[in-house]
């Protein structure tokens, strides 16, 4: 119940207490028995001056009466050799008197009073903690005078900012990475509410430190009753009320100080960029009794927001040589008209123009506490973490999947330059996010404290809406259309077809001048029209979780700590998504009575069949269109589709050869239920020797767009096993060692990709036969090509017309961890310690396909299909066939059964080969730490640690490693067998050295406050450099290893004279040619080759002869430098002295013999 308590200040003042008492001593225990001690110190608040005769009295029913202790003159009190149990703690000092309880197990808890004399009243925060944990868990716990002082740098302030502390957290661009692991495998609670985004795994809120009382990060070895997470687990409380009155009010200002600098690597006219000029930030939080003793409330609010810019700026080629032309750099970068050192047209800049953009975030938070008896305590919490309004500009390039996926790289540009892709003029708006969540959560103790009971009921809401407000609503409503060039279009024709020339100043003489010499403002690609692809998406968590904890203590057994309970939660992820455009409300009501639907398709649920043709000589103009400049009469659409769902069906609505009609938007509902059931013992075999051990079992069931079960992963077992050693018997060391194994909850995105009913209908037309309206005068495209509803596009592809494939009995990732460790502390609230880690994946889910990327299907590469599930699915496909078979010919329903027979032996082949055709996922973590924390006390705190560590293997996880996508289904690293291939090596995320330093100090300035100063320092090593190659299936993405994983080096000017020293050095060892090795036979068969070596007395040879060794020899003897590749040593090797014949192949049919004199030297 003690494990994040808040700050209580309780008080009760009455008459002065005689402090003569005699204490009732402990009944004795048996010397095997685990015991108990209470310290800590009573203080004055003014002067933090000691004070003595103040009288402790512990009580529990595991005593035969109340023990008591009076403070010495250091004000310290210390009881020692008491039973573990549930004790309550009472001070008296004066005419303050205070009750505390704590739960106590083994070893030395530690609580610190400060009195303030002018009240008579004890005020200080209590804090119930010891040196060094008793558990196997590494981490950290920050209080609340370190949250408030804890270096984030920035503006940064909410309570994740201060995770960084902890010795193995890193980053990627996804959130932050525990233990080797990704943003998206650790889980996050905050008043024991999983907070975790249900649709990704990540951190969802950004609560403001104020509002949080204390962060525990346990970065590995900790206990079974914390799961769904291979990574770390991030738990905060927020602030609770006390007796005390308390309020604090910040106000946070970050001004831009320097001119921004940006930097774009290319010669494009148009490039657009954001900038925050302000940031800004306030906070009110208070906190006090409603019913002293009894009812507690904290309420806080932080408005807070950022001002910005976004750049849009335009740029003209330069004739660098004046030779009347733009002449690129072929051959070396900075040459011709290139930009210095680079290998693109310089340019210059010709106008400017900069937008207001920024956001308004509004976070607030509130618990109230009620301490219904001193054993028995319920809290109501929560708030909001941020409901935030963000300005910017809206338009997208498009794609095939919803941005709600989360992997559009380019669904955001702050904080960067980038081409740009249109002029943002008018297409700005706002975005909407709004989070929020609220949890009762309940703690007691009953049957005479010997059971303590910890219960939770939580629920919370993401939500997020793209334009969730337009300055133009027609951005909404009308398709965009992407034009591609490779070579370039010129910037002002771009504008002028579109009526835009007006709004960039000087566009005319840059780009238009007749006495240019060329193409000088390129773009190439170029977006019109509309909105593009948008998306909002609402995100919903509900869940509970109840633990018993029962506190056994027996004659020779030790004491027990028995601890089970369970946990669920239910988690739905709604997704609307469309492309802009629009029809007619006609255009939707053309179904027959009593069918459903319109638009492009309607359903009879008479006959129980759809009609797809149900809107001639109409579509539905919900697309975007993208033209290719080599053929700009051929534009291709993309829209998006829809399942059966009135047949339960989640194949695409689709003609039979595989048309797929078009709707508006994308809107599906996915829901996953999440369990978790864990058992463990905290066993205190003696004093100073715990075993810990346990198993936690989680589940998932994971449904598809119809609600019905696709995936249940049943068998996520989770042993752990731990054991601590303190040699001092007083809390202050720690020899720790664990093991455990770790599963991760699958994000409900995956439940999306596999079975979410997403369907991309790809359609193309011929610009001409648009360009003129139709017979009844209506028109079928504008002036600058967007298409209109009557501009009629045929099918090219239609995604989903087969469900989404998953292979039988999907498993769960899960990972294995070992550490072990030392602690001590060392000096007083100073603890050092050192730390091994070792974690390796034991197992991954990801998407895969095994014939060259036609087909894919969710597995855990690397694990075989079992044969019954092998043997079922080919009995389907042989079913399949013959009626396939039976089929007539001109039956319309036979295309369908051809896809469906196609697919089903996709699947058979598949089931063979996902064993064996992939390697399995690998990822290992070695971390070697060493720490040194001083808590805060006598004014001053430091957390320094150094982590040597290795990641290495062939898969980094499901987050992007540039943008922090988080794509589980569809990232490219396991799709093809040639993915993989030079794979293995040190992963994105290596980094060999990490050291971080934060301190701080408070000066007590008596009546003018405090002042305090502090800094934090982080050096880590860079990431490894791959060198990537092309893919046919992925052009442009450069995804295959062309050199094995981190061999690559940076190119430069030292670089390159390294490689062509070793390339020269290579050539001199090379045989050119038949005639060559002759030459080199005849050189070498005639030389006295001596060999000396280091031996024994005997003779025998430290070691053996190396084909380096013989080489050297060789050359030394007068012969040629020789590739070590060409020598071929006896299998028996060489170790002893004397003569040896070696053969030297020099050709496929040149082999020389050199005889070898090994002597000793």
């Amino acid at each position: 119940m003690r494990r994040l308590a808040p700050p209580i200040a309780l008080c009760l003042t009455g008459l002065t207490l005689a402090l003569t008492a005699a204490p009732v001593r402990a009944a004795a225990s048996p010397a095997a028995s685990p015991v108990v001690g209470i310290q800590g110190v009573v203080r004055q608040q003014q002067t933090g001056e000691p004070i003595a005769g103040a009288l402790v009295i512990v009580q529990c029913s595991c005593l035969q009466g109340p023990v008591e202790a009076t403070t010495d003159a250091s004000g310290l009190y210390n009881l020692r050799n008491l039973p573990p149990g549930n004790y309550t703690v009472q001070v008296l000092a004066g005419q303050a008197m205070f009750t505390e309880a704590l739960a106590a197990a083994a070893g030395v808890a530690r609580l610190d009073f400060t009195v303030d004399a002018a009240s008579g009243r004890i005020v200080t925060d209590i804090t119930v903690e010891q040196p060094v944990r008793r558990d196997t868990a590494s981490g950290l716990k920050l209080r609340p005078d370190e949250l408030r002082h804890a270096g984030t740098g920035g503006m940064d302030r909410n309570f994740t900012g201060v995770v960084d502390v902890a010795s193995t957290v890193t980053a990627d661009a996804g959130g932050l990475r525990v233990a080797g692991t990704t943003s998206a495998e650790s889980k996050y609670t905050l008043d024991n509410a999983n907070i975790t985004t249900p649709a990704f795994g990540s951190l969802s809120s950004t609560v403001v430190s104020e509002f949080i009382d204390a962060v525990e990060v346990l970065e590995a070895g900790y206990d079974a009753e914390y799961g769904g997470a291979t990574g770390g687990q991030i738990r905060a409380r927020r602030v609770g009320g006390s007796n005390k009155l308390r309020g604090v009010v910040v106000l946070r200002v970050a001004p831009r100080l320097a001119p921004p600098r940006l930097i774009s690597a290319t010669d494009e006219a148009l490039r657009v960029a954001e900038i925050a000029e302000l940031d800004a930030q306030a906070v009110l939080q208070i906190s006090g009794p409603i019913v002293r003793d009894k009812l507690f409330f904290s309420v806080g609010v932080a408005p807070g927001g950022q001002r910005s810019s976004m750049i849009q700026s335009f740029y003209r080629r330069r004739d660098k040589d004046r030779n009347g032309g733009y002449e690129a750099c072929a051959y070396e970068n900075g040459t011709s008209d290139c930009a210095a050192n680079s290998n693109y047209i310089d340019t210059v800049k010709f106008a400017e123009q900069k937008f207001s953009t920024g956001r308004i975030d509004i976070q607030a938070s509130g618990s109230l506490d009620w301490q219904i008896n001193p054993k028995h305590r319920l809290r109501l919490s929560g708030g909001t973490s941020p409901l935030s309004f963000r300005r910017t500009s809206f338009r997208l390039p498009p794609g095939a999947e919803p941005s709600a996926f989360g992997t559009n790289p380019t669904q955001t540009i702050g904080g960067q330059s980038r081409v740009g892709q249109g002029v943002i003029n008018d297409t700005f708006g706002t975005r909407y996010v709004g989070i929020s969540g609220v949890g009762l959560d309940y703690e007691g103790r009953v049957n005479d404290d010997k059971l303590e009971i910890d219960a939770t009921v939580f629920y919370s809401r993401f939500r997020s809406v793209d334009a969730w407000r337009l300055d133009d609503p027609q951005l909404r409503d009308t398709p965009l259309v992407q034009q591609t060039d490779t070579q370039g279009r010129n910037l002002y024709d771009l504008l002028d077809r579109d009526g835009a020339t007006r709004l960039v100043p000087g566009v005319d003489g840059a780009c238009n001048n007749s006495h240019l010499p060329g193409l000088t403002c390129p773009t190439r690609t170029w977006l019109s029209g509309g909105l593009g692809n948008y998306s909002s998406y609402t995100q919903d968590r509900a869940g509970g979780l109840l633990a018993l904890t029962h506190f056994l203590n027996g004659r020779r057994g030790g004491a027990h700590q028995i601890k089970y309970g369970v946990e669920l939660d239910n988690v739905s992820f709604r997704q609307k998504t469309a492309y802009s455009g629009s029809n007619p409300a006609d255009f939707y009501s053309n179904c027959p009575a009593g069918q459903r639907g319109g638009g492009e398709y309607c359903y009879d649920p008479v006959g129980d069949q759809y009609t797809t043709s149900a809107a001639s000589g109409r579509v539905d103009n919900h697309r975007s269109v993208t033209v290719d400049g080599d053929n700009p009469d051929i534009r291709t659409t993309i829209g998006y589709g829809r399942v059966r769902a009135e047949q339960n069906d989640l194949r695409a609505i689709a003609t039979p050869i595989g048309a797929g009609v078009r709707v508006p938007a994308y809107d599906a509902t996915l829901t996953t239920q999440n369990y978790g059931v864990f058992l463990q013992d905290r066993w205190a075999v003696l004093s100073n020797l715990y075993i810990s051990a346990g198993a936690r079992w989680e589940l998932q069931d994971m449904r598809d767009l119809l609600g019905r079960r696709n995936v249940f992963i049943w068998d996520n077992v989770a042993p752990r096993l731990g054991l601590t050693y303190d040699w001092t018997d007083e809390g202050k060391s720690r020899l720790y060692a664990s093991y455990g194994w770790f599963y991760s909850q699958l994000p409900v995105l995956l439940n999306s990709r596999a079975f979410g009913g997403l369907v991309n209908v790809t359609r193309t037309y011929r610009n001409a036969d648009c360009s003129t309206p139709t017979t009844g005068g209506q028109p079928r495209s504008d002036a600058s090509g967007v298409p209109t509803e009557f501009c009629v596009d045929g099918n090219q592809s239609t995604s989903g017309l087969s469900a989404g494939a998953v292979v039988p009995r999907l498993r769960g990732m899960y990972t294995q961890q070992f550490q072990a460790g030392y602690e001590q502390e060392v000096l007083e609230d100073l603890v050092v310690g050192v730390n091994w880690l070792h974690q390796d994946l034991g197992r991954t889910v990801e998407d895969i396909s095994t014939n060259g990327g036609l087909n894919y299907l969710v597995a855990n590469p690397g694990e075989s299909v079992s044969g019954r599930d092998l043997a079922r699915q080919q009995q389907t496909c042989s079913d399949l066939q013959q009626r396939f078979d039976a089929a007539e010919q001109d039956d319309p329903g036979r295309d369908v059964l051809a896809r469906e027979v196609q697919h089903c032996n996709f699947l058979a082949d598949a089931f063979t080969k996902v064993g064996t055709l992939f390697p399995k996922p690998t990822r290992n973590y070695d971390a070697w730490t060493l720490r040194i924390q001083k808590r805060f006390a006598r004014s001053w705190l430091l957390q320094a640690s150094y982590t040597y560590s290795r990641l290495l293997g062939n898969y980094d996880g499901f987050v992007t490693r540039n943008t922090g996508a988080i794509n589980l289904g569809a990232s490219t690293q396991y799709d093809l067998p040639d993915l993989v291939r030079n794979s293995f090596g040190p992963l994105f995320d290596n980094r060999p050295h990490l050291a971080k330093l934060d301190a701080f100090y408070t000066f007590d300035l008596r009546g003018a406050g405090r002042l305090t100063l502090g800094g934090s320092l982080r050096f880590q090593s860079g990431s490894p450099i791959s060198l990537y190659a092309d893919n046919n299936r992925y052009r442009g993405q450069f995804v295959n290893y062309l050199l094995p994983r981190g061999l690559a080096i940076v190119a430069s000017r030292g670089a390159q004279r390294q490689a062509d020293d070793i390339r020269r050095a290579q050539e001199s060892k090379s045989v050119r040619d038949l005639e060559h090795a002759n030459e080199i036979k005849t050189a070498i068969s005639g030389l006295a080759v001596s060999l000396p070596v280091k031996t024994h007395d005997s003779g025998k040879l430290f070691g053996s002869v190396t084909a380096g060794d013989i080489v050297a020899a060789i050359k030394k003897a007068g012969g040629p430098n020789l590739d070590k590749r060409t020598v071929h040593l006896p299998k028996a090797h060489i170790k002893s002295v004397g003569k040896h014949a070696v053969e030297v192949r020099l050709h496929p049919s040149v082999n020389a013999t050199v005889s070898v004199d090994v002597v000793s030297g």
